[in-house]
Parts: C-alpha cells; structure tokens; sequence
C-alpha cells in the first residue's frame, strides 16, 4: 500500500488506527491529527489525505490538549465519525465529522448548463472538537471504545493505574461525556494496555489489561456495580518484563476463548474455558520473536495473530491440525534491511 503523507503531521507518528471498515485511517503525531482515506477504486492500494489539524494549544479556552498527544481512535460506526484523541496531560477530545454545503453562489454556471446537470450540490467534509475533558492528572497511555453493544462508550488507562470508562450522554451529539465506571489496577503498577472481550450474550462486560507487572482479566459484577480482577497471567517474560499489548479474540462460536499478550521478546496466548462458575486457564503457545515485542492484534475470526516487534518486522502465527502454533508469515521492513 502507499504511504501515509501529511505536511501537518510535523515529528513522529505515535499512533495509527483505522475505522471499522478498514477505508479510513486516523493518525496522530505529538501535537496534530490527520485523517486518511482509502482509494474508492477497486483493488486499489492508493491513500489520499482528507483531513488535518493541530489538536494541541497553550490556550486553556481553546478545549484542546496542553500535553502532547499519545493515542487516538475511532468509535464503531453505527455512531458516526467519531474520533477520540487522548494526550500526556490526561486530557481527552472528541471530534466528529460534519458535512456542509459549499456556498457556490460565486462560481454558478449559466442557466443552461445549471438546467442539464444532474449532479447535486458539492458537500465538503470538516471535522470539529465536540467535546473535551480531563480525565486524569497522569499521562493516558491507552485508549479504546467499547463494542457497541454497551453504547458510545470510551475506556481510557492512565500512568497512575487507573482504569476509566466514560459514556456519552447523546449518542447523536457527542457533546456530553460523563464517568461511570473507575477503579485502579495496583497501587505500584503502570496501567500500559487493556482491550475489551468481544460481546456475547448472557456474558458479563469484561476487559484485558496488561500492566507493569501482570496481565490480567477484569470482569464487571453488575450485583456489586464494579469492576473485580478474576484472573492473574503474570507477565511470563522475566524480571522486569513488562506486558507491552494485550489482544482478545473473537470466541466466534469456539467452546473456548483465546487471549494474547506480549511481554518481552515473547507472545503468549492463553486458552480460557468455562467450567463451573470459574475460568479454566492454559497457556497453548509461546511465540518468540528476535526482538522486544510491541503490538499485537487478532484478525476478525480469532484464527490468526498479527505481531510486530522494534526490528520492524511483523508476523503472522496460526495453528496447525493438532493446535500447535506456527509463524506463518513473517513480513519485512524494507526500510531497514
């Protein structure tokens, strides 16, 4: 595919997400965002930039971030284009797309040529700040909406250990986003990365978080109304090996689930079965790679894991006819070979 160019986009790319469908791209440097959109053609690997701007001011009225920016991502798609952005000084911006007519009053054509054209009015797309807010006084290290299933609701993880969940009040709006779910992950432990489970029915909301110390499944008990750590993975890597991402697969009609999480220079994927009101736990597979571990991502049917690591390379594990778990694929960085 081509590569991602925007003038705006001024230092390092810190972080990249795409939208449900995989045809937008949002990417966010330290103090700007840009949003990318795939070629409509088909088969086509070309990306044109759509959108750029500055999200970071000295203003305090102005409602952007002060620190620099860390992550951004989208919101599901039944909720429009909406866009999350979160930076180091624990605040977070909500931007929405809105379209709006282009005033061609200017540059009208004669009556004729106004009378045998079909094609309606130009619209041109522009993304606003519908909303801003702090959520923490430390810096937020991860952030990810929810399955839509539980509404619009954003979850955010911070340097202090605390895991925060916010939801808005109109889905249509965007304007207003209020906390309802918060507690802390170790008094001693850096909250790094969680995702949620993917939704099912008659399952409790559930998340994965891999900290400094640990990885490990939280569930909410809706008879208490808070949030309860069910299981402890530890982080398997050594001393001092820290869990870097965690992943959880789609159960897709399985028997049993599978989680992910890097720690080191290792993956580890665990099996997790329900028996009797309690998890069966069992790591199934190790995937070592030649360097520290930085991200890890499950494909849509929880068949296969993605994982990249510092030397640039990203592989591709799958398991064989007997549940042994292979490299399938291991793509290059050209750039530094």
């Amino acid at each position: 595919a081509s590569p991602f160019y925007a003038q705006g986009l001024r230092g390092e790319i810190l972080d990249v997400c795409y939208d449900h469908y995989g045809l937008r791209a949002a990417v966010c440097s330290s103090q700007a965002i840009a949003i990318f959109e795939k070629d409509a053609a088909l088969n086509s690997d070309s990306w044109s930039l759509h959108a750029c701007w500055e999200a970071v001011s000295n203003k305090d009225e102005s409602g952007l971030h002060r620190g620099y920016l860390r992550k951004v991502c989208w919101a599901h798609a039944e909720f429009g284009q909406v866009v999350a952005s979160a930076s180091t000084d624990g605040s977070v911006c909500i931007w929405t797309e809105a379209a709006k007519k282009i005033d061609d009053s200017a540059t009208a054509a004669t009556e004729s040529e106004v009378s045998s054209s079909s094609t309606p009015k130009e619209e041109e797309h522009g993304w606003g700040l519908s909303d801003s807010f702090k959520a923490s006084r430390t810096a937020c290290l991860d952030m990810c909406f929810a399955p839509p299933q539980y509404g619009l609701r954003l979850g955010l993880c911070f340097q202090d250990g605390y895991v925060k969940m916010y939801d808005a009040d109109d889905i249509f709006q965007w304007s207003e986003w209020q906390l309802v779910q918060e507690f802390q992950v170790g008094a001693s432990e850096v909250c790094q990365r969680f995702c949620w489970r993917p939704f099912s029915l008659n399952m409790p909301e559930m998340i994965l978080i891999g900290s400094t110390r640990q990885a490990s499944v939280w569930s909410f008990e809706s008879n208490l109304g808070r949030w309860q750590q069910v299981i402890s993975l530890g982080s398997n890597g050594g001393a001092g090996a820290a869990v870097s991402d965690v992943a959880w697969a789609s159960a897709c009609g399985k028997t049993s689930e599978l989680i992910a999480y890097a720690a080191g220079s290792s993956v580890y994927i665990v099996q997790l079965k329900d028996k009797l009101d309690q998890l069966d736990i069992k790591t199934v597979a190790e995937c070592k790679h030649d360097s520290l571990v930085f991200q890890i991502e499950w494909n849509r049917l929880g068949t296969t894991l993605a994982t990249s690591g510092s030397d640039g390379n990203v592989r591709l594990w799958r398991p064989d006819l007997t549940d042994e778990w292979h490299e399938m694929a291991n793509i290059t960085n050209s750039a530094s070979a």
